[in-house]
Formats: structure tokens, C-alpha cells, sequence
């Protein structure tokens, strides 16, 4: 229900050991499974720690998450 949880927070997980952030799509976390559940939903991507720099991880996220 979008009236209830307008807005879904995402953040990508390389495993449930560590619970390290990763690019999206490369975790454990389905995104497509999510999306599609909450399809009506806006969506707030975050991931706090980086390889390379920060902009090359937005533009990978970014582009999976537009793939979906």
C-alpha cells in the first residue's frame, strides 16, 4: 500500500555476514523483486562506502537500477 510506505529506502548488501554496502546489483538484495512489489513507490538508493570513486558507483547503480 504507497499510501502507507510512499517512499522504500534501498541499500545493496555484499552478504548477510558482514552486511558491507555494495553497488546495486552486485549484493544480495533483490531489487527487481522490491520494485515490483512496490511499484507505485518512490525510491531512495544509498550506499555509503565505495571502490573506485563515488561518482563511478552512482553511475553503475544507477544504471541497474534504470535496467530493472
Amino acid at each position: 500500500n504507497v499510501a502507507r510506505c510512499p517512499i522504500i529506502h534501498l541499500k545493496q548488501l555484499q552478504n548477510h555476514e558482514t552486511k558491507e554496502n555494495v553497488d546495486a546489483g552486485s549484493g544480495i538484495i533483490d531489487f527487481g523483486a522490491l520494485i515490483t512489489l512496490a511499484k507505485d513507490a518512490d525510491f531512495v538508493y544509498e550506499q555509503e562506502h565505495f571502490v573506485g570513486t563515488s561518482m563511478d558507483n552512482v553511475q553503475k547503480s544507477l544504471a541497474y537500477i534504470l535496467s530493472l
